[in-house]
């Protein structure tokens, strides 16, 4: 059993979610690929089944640990007393993705289909978007990793004061 939160304390959370979304990017590709390949050298079903699986079971980790990561990111992010709020609309955020992308990749598999495009090209797709994110967690300052202590807590009330005030 893998304990994603002690990987994360090891590694911090913005590290994990940049290894996560790497990992990813690159079993995603993978996975049409062990299939055909599987397929092509005439194997038994048991051992395409699980390597399926077995890919498939991979990136379902690295989602996960993403996922993880992203809350993680988001608490230590705000203050103690925003940290509900912004839960909140994490998982509202997190539950249209998880609900709404099945929908889009489907509707795109099915446009590639029709357009002859690559039965791959959602996974590609997919992939692509595993980079973004990695490339968008590279800019995360690693202070991020660890929650925000109440000295930082208080500066940051403290210029949001002064914001208010000058508007």
């Amino acid at each position: 059993r893998v304990n994603l939160l002690r990987l994360m304390r090891a590694w911090g959370a913005r590290d994990c979610m940049r290894a996560a979304a790497v990992a990813a990017s690159g079993l995603v590709l993978l996975s049409p690929l062990v299939g055909t390949a599987l397929l092509s050298a005439a194997v038994s079903k048991v051992v395409l089944s699980g390597a399926l699986v077995l890919t498939y079971s991979c990136v379902g980790l690295c989602t996960q640990l993403a996922f993880t990561s992203s809350f993680l990111l988001l608490n230590n992010s705000v203050l103690k007393r925003q940290r509900a709020r912004v839960n909140g609309l994490g998982m509202a955020v997190g539950s249209a993705f998880k609900s709404g992308g099945p929908l889009i990749c489907d509707s795109i598999f099915a446009l590639s289909l029709q357009l002859s495009l690559s039965p791959t090209f959602v996974f590609f797709l997919i992939s692509a978007l595993y980079l973004v994110l990695y490339s968008l967690v590279r800019h995360i300052p690693s202070s991020f990793n660890e929650p925000m202590d109440e000295l930082s807590s208080q500066y940051v009330e403290v210029m949001l004061e002064l914001d208010e005030e000058e508007v």
